[in-house]
């Protein structure tokens, strides 16, 4: 990821009082669940 994106997620996080860590997973998981995901999550059994 570009240092600007890094720097902007790291704010991002201090002013949320969460890690990076757990600001990423959230964001990951979000991602996840968005329905253009979930259909090729489906269409090619990635679940397995």
């Amino acid at each position: 990821m570009s240092q600007e994106v890094y720097s902007l997620l790291k704010r991002l996080a201090g002013v949320k009082e969460t890690s990076m860590n757990k600001l990423l997973n959230l964001a990951v998981d979000r991602f996840l669940e968005d329905d253009d995901i979930q259909e090729l999550i489906e269409r090619y059994n990635l679940e397995e």
